[in-house]
């Protein structure tokens, strides 16, 4: 069992209970790996990759030519004892690199650069190829991915997002996980991201071609960098205690108080948000036991892991004495976010039944209740700019991918209320204003 220093933190917004009324509280759970030991063996476990490119004719040119380099970015920072397939995809699917060590890059690379566009999109072949790639081999790999990139629909073959997702919430519970990138306007950002969502993976999208890299930066250096995986969260509440969580995290269907984390990297946190309600009110000086936590998983080398939380406890106190404890600016910055997330939802379904009044007043309003996040306001302020141009397609995909990455992100165990301090940060912990643009990554050199 590997814990290390990793350790789990329960923090309550204010650290007592109202007399004499049934509360609702906010409680922020705080899951964080250890630091990276300088001593670590440099020589990492080996992962198994396989490419999947959308070649279908909307492809053609810069978007295809960005995605073959990305690709060959990847490839570049994978060693020998790598494995990787290439699968590219329109109306049809070709396995055109089976999966192998990378013993060879230059030949991976000769077969990548020869990849033309066609014709249509079928998404859920290329997928599904990529996936079963990994079945039809054996592989020791502590990561085993499927990497999709399209800028289209699913219009060949299977489409219908229901079935897709169920097939990769099997592959991933088999190990076989899927990240899925998104390139332009014409995707559909729902399958996309619940592809990703049920295959335990990770979802960004790129605006224009250019924006791509610094994704697949982010992707690599995630994996590169990876404590745990597979992580479930559990909470155990007592009697008259009830949980809500707010983050938008996968319940673990079999249990209604577990929830699948993300995959949590050295010097990292992984968190949540819970709404606490209390059915019975309580006397002044009592003291009221609320609910624990415990966290579960594997880690890189797939050893398990377990660690739990103390119970929290909180004492009730008078109107008089509970009125002057402060928030926990933590606390609430983290629930300015989720809660801004929830506006964004809102925000988006307003665009798609067309009334772009009613989005402008939802994000107007997000603004003047969510103030405790400098970078809640930021992406806010960055959806009112979009909101103008009265691009439903943009939007609507700016509007989902920001509603993720305030809701369910990794953090810094030691947050900065300074943005300007995001470039000292990993690539996967920046907190980004727009999610469809390179903000932190040019050319393949960080800034």
């Amino acid at each position: 069992m590997n814990t290390q220093a990793a350790n789990i933190i329960v923090t309550p917004l204010k650290s007592a209970i109202l007399e004499g009324h049934k509360n609702k509280l906010h409680v922020l759970v705080r899951m964080q790996a250890p630091d990276l030991p300088e001593t670590v063996n440099k020589e990492r476990q080996p992962y198994s990759l396989a490419f999947v490119i959308d070649r279908s004719g909307s492809m053609s040119g810069e978007p295809l030519n960005e995605a073959i380099r990305c690709v060959d970015f990847m490839v570049d920072r994978l060693i020998e004892a790598d494995s990787a397939a290439l699968v590219s995809f329109d109306n049809e699917v070709s396995l055109d690199h089976p999966l192998y060590a990378l013993t060879n890059k230059q030949k991976f690379k000769t077969v990548l650069a020869s990849i033309h566009s066609g014709g249509t999109t079928n998404l859920h072949g290329g997928w599904r190829e990529g996936a079963d790639e990994f079945e039809r081999k054996e592989s020791k790999a502590v990561i085993k991915r499927v990497i999709l990139l399209s800028d289209g629909c699913a219009n060949e073959g299977l489409v219908d997002p229901i079935q897709i997702a169920k097939q990769a919430e099997s592959f991933a519970n088999r190990g076989i996980t899927t990240s899925t990138y998104g390139l332009g306007k014409g995707f559909n950002e729902d399958l996309m991201v619940e592809l990703a969502r049920s295959g335990q993976g990770n979802h960004y999208y790129a605006e224009k071609a250019e924006d791509l890299l610094e994704s697949f930066n982010e992707e690599f250096d995630l994996m590169s960098n990876l404590w745990a995986k597979g992580l479930v969260l559990k909470a155990n509440s007592k009697d008259g205690v009830y949980l809500r969580i707010m983050n938008d995290y996968r319940q673990v269907y079999d249990n209604a108080g577990a929830w699948l984390m993300p995959n949590i990297a050295y010097g990292s946190e992984a968190w949540a948000i819970f709404e606490v309600i209390l059915s019975s009110p309580y006397k002044e000086a009592d003291l009221i036991d609320l609910f624990s936590v415990s966290l579960s998983g594997l880690d890189i080398n797939s050893e398990n892991i377990y660690m739990e939380s103390s119970l929290l406890s909180l004492p009730v106190l008078s109107a008089a004495a509970f009125g002057v404890i402060a928030d926990d600016e933590l606390v609430q910055r983290r629930l300015d976010e989720v809660m801004a997330s929830e506006y964004l939802q809102r925000a988006r379904q307003a665009v798609h039944q067309g009334d772009w009044d009613a989005a402008d007043a939802i994000l107007q309003e997000a603004k003047a209740k969510f103030k405790s996040s400098l970078w809640a306001q930021d992406v806010l302020s960055s959806m009112e700019r979009l909101a103008k141009q009265r691009d439903d397609a943009y939007f609507m995909k700016e509007a989902l991918f920001s509603d993720r990455k305030l809701s369910v992100r990794l953090s810094r165990k030691m947050e900065s209320l300074d943005l300007d301090s995001e470039i000292d940060s990993a690539s996967f912990l920046r907190r980004k204003t727009a999610q469809g643009k390179s903000q932190f990554f040019d050319d393949g050199i960080e800034s």
